[in-house]
């Protein structure tokens, strides 16, 4: 297959998987969207560390191809948030899990990060 194939059956594909990940992130609330993004983001990058190790042995294709997949996975959750108005446009992981644990604080404890234990 050439790579110009490939492109072709990844955008055919890429609607109705854009579909299902919109779907998907509508049907949970953004602090476990934060977490699957938070998961798929490791996963992806502990994937690439494998399919990098397995080079020149005969794992290396399905590792390569476990990566590829979860880096899939990865960047149509992303989109998919930014899509629906979830996070904001150059928000990271982590900057859009801080602000989801803030928006889930009791008002009292919102502005208050850290500190010596429970507060009064």
């Amino acid at each position: 297959m050439t790579r110009a194939a490939d492109h072709s059956a990844a955008k055919n594909r890429g609607e109705t998987d854009d579909m299902q990940t919109l779907e998907i992130l509508a049907a949970i609330k953004p602090h476990e969207t934060a977490q699957l993004l938070a998961k798929l983001e490791r996963g992806y990058h502990a994937a690439y560390r494998a399919s990098r190790k397995a080079w020149h042995t005969p794992e290396w294709r399905a590792a390569r191809a476990m990566s590829e997949e979860l880096d899939r996975l990865s960047v149509d959750a992303t989109w998919g948030t930014f899509m629906n108005g979830m996070r904001r446009p150059g928000e990271t992981v982590k900057q859009f899990t801080g602000r989801v644990r803030e928006a889930d604080l009791p008002p009292e404890r919102a502005g208050s990060r850290g500190g010596s234990g429970p507060q009064p």
